[in-house]
């Protein structure tokens, strides 16, 4: 109804019907070099009326509203990545929009017709060239960008990322959260451990049973280089502390295999090495056996010992690190 509304005013005014656009939770505005105009309107004012200014105004290709106070703030660039100033979860109260078939490369778009430049198309909500966008290609054009939910690009689909920016993350991507206690009344199976999303709105988050294993490769395989990373996450749990291990590895290693590869193989380093490690970790794997309730572990052992690493099971406590029961485990892919 507000888009209807917003048309309907622009075109009245100006005798057009663009809407101004915008992208869902990207709240925000752009760096302050881009700025060319700001105004506190008057009370009633919207979202529609500091689109309407940027209508006026042939320079205008964005523009941020708050609706708190009024502030209404134009840009000369649709922009992208690189010079948003996201606001964080909790702090979301500028909305950010932009024109219509104005963007160039890197720059954001709702639409393949937002794209102006030659063999550009909208993927994960901007404008590229690239067969695949994830968080590590929001966080190289700008890394002060927030822990978020993120667009992003998989495989010829649009998908919503949950994203680590800070830190040691460095733009590392959510591929899998599992709980001990199913947080959809799902429980994990075969079926589901390569790709499960919450049924209601599939939004990503660590809070939730998640899974996009089944694009690990395909992640993986979007950057060059001879090595990649996975970060592992237990949190607290039961008096034991959170704990994060990265494991750097061969960029020939996968991460939905069924081969168990041993830490004692050198073909994947870890940091830090944890009580039992050299003797009993292997790469993150999936056991292919319906008599256990192990789904993917990190064990090096195919005997009784495969639970004492389980980061996936069909019923009951995690058990990560070694033999420690968690309530919740995160893996995190950074090509």
């Amino acid at each position: 109804m507000k888009l209807f509304v917003c048309v309907w005013i622009i075109g009245y005014m100006f005798g057009v019907a663009r809407a101004c656009l915008d992208i869902p939770e990207y709240y925000g505005g752009l760096d302050s070099s881009l700025v060319i105009g700001a105004s506190t309107l008057a009370s009633p004012a919207s979202s529609c009326n500091c689109c309407g200014l940027c209508h006026q105004d042939t320079a205008c290709r964005s523009f941020s509203f708050r609706p708190d106070t009024g502030e209404c703030t134009l840009y000369n660039r649709v922009g992208g990545y690189g010079e948003l100033q996201r606001q964080p979860a909790g702090s979301q109260v500028t909305q950010f929009f932009f024109m219509p078939s104005s963007s160039g490369s890197d720059e954001f778009c709702r639409s393949d017709s937002d794209c102006v430049t030659p063999g550009d198309a909208c993927r994960g909500r901007i404008c590229t060239s690239d067969p695949t966008v994830t968080c590590r290609r929001a966080w190289e054009r700008n890394g002060a960008l927030p822990d978020h939910r993120y667009f992003g690009y998989l495989d010829g689909q649009e998908h919503r990322l949950y994203c680590r920016m800070q830190g040691q993350y460095s733009g590392a991507t959510l591929l899998l959260a599992s709980h001990n206690v199913p947080t959809d009344g799902v429980a994990w199976s075969a079926d589901n451990v390569l790709y499960k999303l919450h049924p209601r709105d599939g939004y990503p988050s660590e809070a939730i049973d998640y899974s996009i294993l089944r694009y690990a490769d395909l992640i993986r395989d979007s950057m060059s280089g001879s090595t990649y990373e996975v970060f592992m996450i237990a949190h607290e749990y039961q008096g034991e502390p959170t704990v994060v291990q990265k494991l750097t590895a061969s960029r020939s290693l996968t991460l939905i295999g069924t081969e168990l590869v041993p830490l004692s193989g050198g073909q994947f380093q870890v940091n830090p090495t944890l009580a039992y490690d050299d003797g009993w970790l292997a790469f993150p794997y999936l056991i292919n056996d319906p008599a256990r309730s192990e789904l993917y572990t990190t064990i090096n052992s195919r005997t009784s010992y495969l639970t004492w690493r389980s980061v996936v099971t069909t019923g009951g406590d995690l058990l990560w690190p070694l033999n420690r029961p968690r309530a919740t485990v995160v893996l995190y892919i950074r090509e």
